[in-house]
């Protein structure tokens, strides 16, 4: 069953973010820039309320394989498009740099996509997910 009034905050707090990405300018923006920074915490909240049905349901290693299907899928993605500018830029030497021993680190210790700094989120849930799967196995144990 759909929750309709969560779908609506769902919304707005897409617009919010799309609204931190692309501020409005002068003063104004920077305030209202400000107060859209609340809809990051409002998804976490959102996820966290869905995140009951999946234990009841016993769901969390798919959760938790379908998340990281999708950090694998928008990491290539931007992987690809970060290659295409580089190539097109012949700034080929720049984004190599990325393939360190620190940009690994930086990447599965730190949740710091190198190809695209927005997709920290899709790595918080899932080590969140993580986190709370192992957790309640050590309950359980």
């Amino acid at each position: 069953m759909r929750a309709k009034n969560i779908d609506i905050l769902k919304a707005v707090c897409a617009f919010l973010i799309v609204c931190i990405h692309i501020p409005f300018p002068g003063g104004v923006g920077e305030y209202f820039t400000s107060i859209a920074r609340i809809a990051v915490p409002i998804f976490f909240m959102i996820t966290g309320y869905f995140y009951s049905d999946v234990t009841k349901k016993n769901g969390e290693i798919q959760q938790i394989k379908k998340i990281l299907k999708l950090v694998i899928e928008a990491n290539l993605l931007y992987f690809l498009w970060s290659l295409f500018i580089a190539i097109t830029n012949k700034n080929m030497g720049t984004f190599f740099n990325v393939f360190t021993v620190n940009g690994l680190i930086n990447f599965f210790a730190f949740n710091e996509s190198p190809f695209g700094y927005h997709l920290w989120y899709l790595g918080a849930i899932l080590y969140v997910l993580l986190i709370i799967l192992f957790s309640r196995q050590n309950e359980l144990s």
